[in-house]
């Protein structure tokens, strides 16, 4: 897909809202559920599944760790990686909904290779004028 508009480059820092938020629902869920008023097979299964959902978190935010860089160039969306990984640039498209928030904006990515990633960028892991290029892109090239 092609993008017209303005070339933009974004340098993704690691962001603490990122990492902390879905932990510390996590943390809140367990505790709840050891604390609750269930039985104890209630409780064992409780807190499986919240230690599961915990394991996929941290699985997803590892496979996107390692992004560091979005740039729109002559059309085309390419991400950078960050300097561990021995990847070249890789041409991206945008598929399906992109969701858009005052502090996050969530891209659903297809990468070269036919892998898609949902890469969420918080306000915190850029700066302010490269988050607002970035929702003014997504809103007006993906709505």
């Amino acid at each position: 897909m092609n993008y017209s508009g303005t070339n933009f480059q974004l340098t993704v820092k690691p962001s603490r809202l990122m990492v902390v938020t879905p932990f510390v629902l996590w943390g809140a869920a367990v505790v709840l559920a050891l604390l609750g008023p269930f039985y104890t097979v209630a409780k064992v299964l409780f807190i499986a599944i919240w230690l599961g959902i915990g394991v996929y978190y941290w699985y997803q935010l590892n496979r996107t760790r390692h992004y560091s860089q979005l740039r729109l160039e002559s059309g085309n969306l390419i991400l950078g990686f960050s300097h561990g990984q021995t990847s070249e640039p890789e041409l991206i498209h945008l598929v399906g909904r992109q969701r858009v928030l005052p502090w996050l904006v969530e891209l659903n990515i297809v990468r070269e290779d036919g892998q898609r990633y949902c890469w969420g960028i918080a306000a915190d892991a850029v700066s302010r004028d490269e988050f607002r290029q970035l929702k003014v892109f997504v809103k007006t090239h993906c709505g």
